[in-house]
């Protein structure tokens, strides 16, 4: 049978990327292949037979997550196109093998997380296990699984993304990988830490009433949908909320202090609810007040 061009597959399903997620999945992706109508992912042990089916697609994905590892190990995958001809016949084109290790590297854990409009998201993290960089994962509320945004030394533990802009919620995840001669080794993604990039909140004035009661007034912050207020016996230590306001019409957080507190270090900052969850926008710097008596 002669074939004309629209029996043709145009082009190989090349693997663009494969990553291991942090539930222990592989995720791959691979280049469209015009005029292929159905993907076959397989999957081996090794790098030259014994490949098996594992997954049939549609000629429109491009992504697949294989859930069924249980063994670590060097696995090797490759997709194949198909498309249908007459009779039942059908042409196919195949990648070559793209391999990915599946190894027990601890997964890095995510610590603290805060935003500033104007310096972006920052986030810091620890690793027990020794690796040669890490990849910083992002994801808008809205999406399955983050995309790599940078590539950071191992000997680095912290990180901005200064390209975060206001408004969505994003989450952030690590992954640790180690070179080889032969391979890279990936550890599990971390955990994820959500972080909204809401404007610092601002302190507009300052009220101090008899009774030690401290009213402190906070200017609008645009897409905030409530406040806390935030105080400790000292100005490096740990502050604990003690006022929250929902109001969108009055700012001020009012808090009785102790009996014998002459004065207390005090922040605040905005938050936004999601989903019935709380995310916090970045906190003040720390203002003392002193107590009327």
């Amino acid at each position: 049978m002669k074939s004309d061009k629209k029996s043709k597959i145009k082009n190989r399903p090349d693997i663009i990327m494969i990553e291991v997620l942090g539930d222990g999945g592989v995720s791959i992706n691979w280049e469209k292949a015009k005029g292929a109508d159905t993907y076959v992912v397989k999957r081996s042990r090794n790098a030259e037979k014994d490949f098996k089916k594992i997954a049939v697609l549609s000629g429109t994905d491009t992504t697949y997550v294989d859930t069924s590892i249980e063994d670590e190990g060097m696995y090797w995958y490759k997709i194949v196109a198909l498309r249908s001809v007459t009779d039942g016949e059908k042409i196919k084109m195949g990648c070559e093998p793209t391999s990915v290790n599946i190894s027990s590297i601890e997964a890095p854990k995510l610590k603290n997380i805060s935003s500033d409009l104007k310096d972006g998201i920052t986030f810091s993290w620890s690793s027990e296990a020794a690796v040669d960089y890490f990849l910083v994962f992002r994801r808008h509320d809205f999406m399955k699984k983050g995309v790599v945004i940078d590539r950071l030394p191992g000997d680095c533990f912290s990180y901005t993304d200064k390209k975060s802009v206001k408004g969505p919620l994003y989450y952030y995840s690590i992954q640790g990988v180690i070179e080889n001669d032969e391979n890279l080794q990936y550890s599990k993604q971390s955990n994820e830490l959500p972080c909204f990039n809401l404007d610092r909140t601002e302190v507009m004035r300052i009220k101090r009433k008899l009774g030690k009661k401290v009213i402190v007034s906070l200017r609008l912050t645009s897409g905030a949908d409530g406040y806390i207020l935030y105080k400790s016996n000292e100005e490096n230590g740990v502050y604990a909320p003690v006022c929250e306001t929902n109001s969108i019409s009055s700012f001020d957080c009012s808090y009785k202090a102790a009996k014998k507190e002459k004065g207390a270090f005090y922040k605040a900052a905005c938050y936004k609810m999601i989903d019935g969850k709380k995310y916090e926008g970045p906190k003040t710097d720390a203002f003392y007040v002193k107590y009327r008596i």
